[in-house]
């Protein structure tokens, strides 16, 4: 009979009975891995290719918005062109149909700015006052020759009228818009700045764009004449925050979005930042682009968050590894339960082999202690022993005190010549019924026989 202990799993697992089993299971955890990694990729790849269209929509979202807004003040420039004099009413009817909270979010105002030669001050400033805007004053005060005050700017909120009067030209960063925007005859950005009108707790970034008026309505041809024929710019003042917050809300609400003023990345060009992204300045992916508008280049900044990628995160590839690791498993066990088959086989025709050389013969096989771990069915008939109960038979105990030093010897023998027959030993057993037996064996060690890895005892009576 065949018993667990006589293939314990420890055994099965050795490398010499199971290569197989563990060759199969190794080329499949290999192709498992394989696939994992092939799937991982795959959601790399579409994840940075979402992120990649977020960032390029951005992009091409904020020109457009940009575009759109240039318009606006063609527009504008457009009703001076055709009714050469527009006072404070009018400017006021045209931006309230405008409707620039409704359509165009982001403009803080759109105003006017008139050039103003010095000898033309006082009369200037009498003429605003007459139209209501009492404490009127031209600031800051220069040389001249000219002034550039913003005279109209509407929607005529009480931020709004902190800006009337405040001669733009006088600042670096709008001369240099305002002077190229008169010269190339096209609409100009200033760079970062803090509007006038901002609060002093909502310091936020701005911007200007200026689109020039001429004299006549008509764009001179030459840039000398188009400096002589100035007669004053259209403007609209942002708020980076509000111009931004709902564009990037709508189509990358998971990027981090910054926006630097001349393609510079630092703290004093930084125009917009969401403030999504990691403190640690972890992210998956990157991407820079330049948006270039009225004459200035913007570095648009783009990450992936945290959130970004917790939603663009696929089962898949945690699924494919999972499956592949538990069929490579079910495989193996398959492979090894096959092998298991095969060696118990083998065990099978090799103790049939062994016990089977004489029907009257009694069969055991010992291990390398001495110590049976099996007994032929004969050796009931024979003897009286139970041959399931061979594991706690003491064979020091059935043998002739007399006798075992010989049966002793010649077991040692076999053990040093494996597969040799040794001579014949005689001996004295007692059976079951404590009779002694007088008995003739030879020793055959098989240690490394599959089936039997034990010493054979043949005896017969």
């Amino acid at each position: 009979m065949m018993n667990r202990k006589e293939l314990p799993l420890r055994k099965l697992l050795q490398l010499r009975y199971s290569w197989a089993a563990w060759l199969v299971l190794i080329a499949s955890l290999a192709v498992t891995v394989l696939l994992w990694q092939v799937s991982i990729r795959l959601v790399e790849d579409r994840t940075e290719a979402r992120f990649k269209t977020q960032s390029l929509q951005l992009r091409t979202a904020i020109e457009e918005r940009l575009l759109n807004y240039e318009q606006v003040l063609a527009g504008s420039a457009g009703l001076f062109a055709v009714a050469g004099e527009v006072d404070r009413d009018d400017w006021r009817e045209y931006v309230d149909n405008v409707d620039i909270n409704r359509y165009y979010p982001g403009i803080q105002g759109i105003g006017y700015v008139k050039r103003i030669g010095v000898r033309q001050m006082a009369d200037h400033i009498a003429s605003v006052r007459k139209d209501g805007v009492l404490n009127y004053l031209v600031t800051p005060l220069g040389t001249g020759p000219d002034y550039y005050p913003m005279v109209y700017l509407e929607p005529g909120t009480e931020r709004n009228r902190k800006a009337l009067g405040y001669d733009a030209f006088s600042d670096p960063v709008h001369r240099h818009a305002m002077a190229r925007a008169r010269d190339h005859a096209e609409p100009k950005v200033t760079g970062k700045v803090v509007l006038v009108q901002e609060e002093v707790a909502e310091d936020q970034a701005g911007f200007l764009m200026y689109y020039p008026v001429y004299q006549g309505g008509e764009i001179p041809e030459s840039r000398v004449e188009r400096q002589m024929m100035l007669a004053g710019y259209v403007f609209s003042a942002f708020r980076m925050n509000t111009l931004l917050d709902g564009i990037v809300g709508l189509i990358s609400p998971f990027l981090d979005v910054k926006i630097y003023d001349s393609g510079e990345v630092s703290r004093d060009t930084q125009m917009y930042g969401s403030n999504l992204g990691s403190l640690d300045e972890d992210f998956s992916f990157e991407m820079s682009q330049t948006i270039t508008h009225g004459g200035r280049d913007w570095l648009l900044q783009t990450r992936s968050t945290p959130a970004f990628d917790y939603l663009a995160s696929d089962p898949r590839p945690p699924i494919v590894l999972g499956s592949g690791i538990v069929i490579s498993l079910l495989m193996f066990l398959f492979v090894l339960t096959m092998i298991r088959g095969r060696i118990m086989a083998q065990i099978g025709a090799g103790r049939y082999r062994a016990i089977t050389e004489g029907a009257a013969n009694v069969t055991l096989v010992l291990d390398r202690d001495g110590t049976p771990r099996y007994a032929s069915p004969s050796s009931h008939d024979i003897l009286g022993f139970d041959p399931d109960k061979v594991y706690g038979l003491e064979l020091a105990s059935l043998v002739h005190a007399e006798d075992w030093p010989q049966l002793k010897s010649g077991f040692d023998e076999a053990v040093k010549s494996p597969g040799k027959q040794m001579p014949v030993i005689r001996g004295r057993i007692r059976d079951a019924q404590g009779q002694w037996r007088d008995m003739e064996g030879t020793f055959t060690a098989m240690l490394t026989v599959p089936g039997v890895n034990g010493v054979v005892l043949s005896s017969v009576t």
